[in-house]
């Protein structure tokens, strides 16, 4: 399995840092900076159709981490044969959304064909969707491969360090949400109020 990232230049200290997690663990990674889009949702967009790169240059199963993420240990549960047998895609699912700053894709035709529907609904969608909204509306509309098998994997695995769910979880992979500082500078997270406020 191989760790895979992509990130525009905003991204590249937090880059560096994943990048960093993964040669600590010995980790089979490819973490890769690349030019930006017209938006920050336009960059998003490229989130699927990196996934589908790698997934077919490595021919191996892939595990999209947001570049603001890091690794604190090695991440077993996507190594378990018992558990990721074959297995099209993995995610963590949040109250009744997914969260697609971790993915998990195994090495198949459903897979590969899923994430050319989600690159090509991201293409086709309007303002203000991102990545994680479309492939949220794919599922709820059944826009997938039929039977694609899928695992919803544990908490510690997407981590989001300043928010207030599954603080008791001890972090496999940690993220900042580095998309809400650099879209919304000043916000900060209130642990009271459970929004986010201005600094």
């Amino acid at each position: 399995m191989r760790i895979i990232s992509c990130y525009t230049k905003d991204y590249a200290k937090m880059a560096k840092k994943l990048r960093a997690s993964c040669k600590k663990l010995g980790l089979t990674h490819s973490i890769k900076q690349v030019p930006e889009r017209v938006s920050w949702r336009k960059n998003t967009f490229y989130k699927p159709e990196y996934i589908l790169e790698m997934l077919c240059k490595h021919e191996e199963p892939v595990l999209w981490v947001d570049a603001d993420a890091v690794v604190n240990s090695e991440p077993r549960y996507f190594t378990d044969e018992r558990v990721i047998h074959d297995i099209d895609m993995g995610f963590y699912v949040f109250g009744k959304k997914i969260l697609t700053g971790t993915l998990y894709f195994g090495n198949t035709d459903k897979a590969k064909d899923f994430l050319r529907m989600w690159l090509n609904t991201c293409n086709m969608s309007t303002p203000p969707w991102h990545d994680q909204d479309v492939l949220n509306r794919m599922f709820m509309d059944g826009k997938h491969p039929p039977d694609l098998k899928f695992t919803v994997f544990p908490a510690c695995y997407i981590r989001i360090k300043c928010m207030p769910h599954h603080q008791d979880v001890r972090p496999v992979i940690e993220h900042d949400l580095a998309h809400c500082k650099n879209r919304w500078p000043g916000l900060e997270w209130d642990m009271t109020t459970r929004k986010f406020s201005r600094t």
